[in-house]
């Protein structure tokens, strides 16, 4: 009953407080967020649950950002957080699939321009970016900081962000590195590419890392130190045999990496995804994930 009930718990942390509304506003629920870091610390991401000395309150419906009228349903999507002592980051993706782009207007500072009825965050160039927003005040307010933007491949930071806090140095980063692991794919989906970028500051400045992984359709990266390396887990649609399925790799250094390793395949039609882990009270790991089943002409997706 108790993986059960962490295994449930875990899955909310990630659909619901990490993801974006139905109504496309990215919005925080302190109450909430508390019960998912304390569930999440762990010797995987300890730097994101540290002593803080704000205080700490229940409401809801602080809305981080807005789309605003431009942006059709869902507008903004699949947010994701971290934390730095007492300031919470979060970024989010603001592609919707198989559209072109939307350039977001005074909010950020940027000039409106729609081509041909996109919703994407872009820059002035019509790449998108990943947005970074910061909140010193537990949540209560935020402001934008930046804009991650993709400065290797000509493509923009497209689908599926994933930030993290290095707990402890690897490589040349310190501990309290913050990373961005991310899609970055062109309009035409000929590659897709995992990268990672790094800030040194705090959120404020950002340069490319390494790429992670790049060919065929790759996902949703999920980022976690361990024994000192980088684990970065992702879906992955390049087995033929396979339909989709859930593999990692490793680095030392944050720049090199290993070949995939594979952690839940299944039939051709299964699409595992979304993986998350996380380290158990009694020294066991755990890893929940949707899992895609076909049926009747279409696709279920039950957490596992």
């Amino acid at each position: 009953m108790v993986v059960i009930h962490y295994l449930h718990l875990l899955y909310h942390c990630n659909k619901n407080l990490h993801y974006l509304t139905a109504m496309g506003f990215l919005k925080v629920f302190a109450a909430f967020q508390a019960v998912c870091l304390a569930a999440q610390a762990s010797p995987l991401r300890p730097a994101q649950v540290t002593e803080r000395a704000v205080t700490w309150s229940t409401f809801s419906n602080v809305k981080i950002f807005g789309p605003g009228s431009g942006f059709t349903a869902p507008g903004v999507l699949y947010g994701r957080t971290a934390i730095i002592n007492e300031t919470l980051y979060a970024t989010a993706e603001n592609c919707e699939l198989a559209i072109d782009l939307i350039v977001l207007g005074s909010e950020v500072g940027h000039d409106r321009r729609t081509d041909l009825g996109g919703l994407c965050v872009a820059d002035n160039s019509g790449l998108p970016v990943s947005p970074i927003y910061k909140s010193q005040d537990a949540g209560k307010t935020w402001n934008h900081v930046t804009d991650v933007k993709d400065t290797v491949n000509g493509f923009g930071l497209t689908w599926e962000p994933d930030l993290y806090v290095l707990p402890t140095a690897i490589g040349s980063y310190p501990a309290g590195t913050l990373l961005l692991a991310i899609d970055s794919v062109p309009k035409n989906r000929s590659t897709y590419k995992i990268d990672i970028y790094a800030s040194l500051d705090q959120g404020v400045t950002w340069k490319f890392v390494s790429n992670v992984a790049k060919g065929g359709a790759i996902y949703e990266p999920f980022m976690l130190a361990y024994q000192g390396q980088l684990i970065v887990y992702f879906s992955d649609n390049r087995d033929s045999r396979y339909s989709q399925k859930l593999t990692h790799v490793t680095s030392k250094d944050l720049v090199n990496w290993s070949a995939t390793s594979d952690d839940v395949t299944g039939s051709q039609s299964d699409r595992p995804g979304m993986a998350t882990v996380a380290a158990l009270p009694n020294g066991q790991w755990i890893m929940t994930y949707e899992n895609g089943i076909s049926s009747g002409g279409g696709y279920n997706f039950p957490v596992r």
